[in-house]
Parts: structure tokens; C-alpha cells; sequence
């Protein structure tokens, strides 16, 4: 004998989808030697900028100041400049112009990844020999990387 009834249950909530930063395991599995930056609690880390807390602060010139960096030959000193970058409360990405030498487009790849802006330079030995090749100017709400 077969019986048939409906049996109610309970509704209940799915677990929600943990984040998966699927640009930064494309960029992982094209780019070796970063060590940390692959482990597995760090390679689906969201890379957003931390939101000011103190909403007064929001028209202080100094978070709409721009800021360069010049890279070095080191993707690891990069890759950790541009983490610490990330941290600073209310940095608008779009203010970030980071300089590579012209040879290193992996670097570029990283500054992508990173929300940032991305700029190649000639090769230079010195310090002051890349940033005597970058100069930004700055109108408005607009900022532009002009190479001499």
C-alpha cells in the first residue's frame, strides 16, 4: 500500500557564495613569485580601498592629492607598496599613478589589478632618473601623466 502526503518543511537560508576574486587567480596563474599573495587566505581577498569613516574629512584637499609611485625591479616590493596604498582611509584609486619600467608589463598587469593607474617610463638606473621622466599634472578633477 502507497501513501501519498505533503510533507511541510522548514524554509531555510542558503549559505551564502564566499567571494572569489577571480582576477586575481587569472593574474596568479600567469605570474609566478609572490608568495603570500597566492596563499589561500589572501588570493580571494577583495582589493578595495577602505571607505573614510569620518565623513567631514571627505572634501580635505589631501584625499584628492595625487600620488606617484615609482616601482623598483622587485614585483614583491611593488605588490606590497600597492597593498599598503590600498589601506589608506578614503585614497581614491583613480589619484594613484604608479611608473614601470617600459620592459616590465607584469608590473602592469599588478597596478590593474590593484585599481590603479599604470604608466611605463623609459629605462633609468636612478631614482631621480625615473621621476625626472614623469610629471603629473593636475585640472580639476582630472589627473594626467605627462612624459618629458
Amino acid at each position: 500500500m502507497i501513501y501519498l502526503f505533503l510533507v511541510k518543511g522548514i524554509k531555510i537560508r542558503l549559505d551564502p557564495l564566499p567571494f572569489r576574486n577571480d582576477k586575481c587567480r587569472d593574474f596568479c596563474s600567469r605570474y609566478d613569485g609572490y608568495g603570500d599573495f597566492y596563499s589561500d587566505t589572501n588570493v580571494d581577498k577583495n582589493l578595495a580601498t577602505v571607505p573614510l569613516f569620518n565623513k567631514t574629512l571627505e572634501d580635505n584637499p589631501i584625499y584628492s592629492t595625487p600620488i606617484l609611485a615609482i616601482a623598483g625591479i622587485s614585483h614583491n616590493s611593488l605588490c606590497i607598496c600597492l597593498e599598503t596604498l590600498l589601506m589608506q582611509l578614503g585614497i581614491i584609486p583613480e589619484n594613484v599613478i604608479v611608473t614601470v619600467n617600459e620592459k616590465f608589463s607584469e608590473s602592469l598587469a599588478l597596478i590593474d589589478l590593484f585599481g590603479f593607474r599604470g604608466a611605463k617610463t623609459a629605462s633609468s638606473s636612478t631614482y631621480m632618473g625615473n621621476y625626472n621622466k614623469v610629471h603629473v599634472e593636475q585640472s580639476g578633477d582630472f589627473m594626467e601623466a605627462v612624459f618629458w
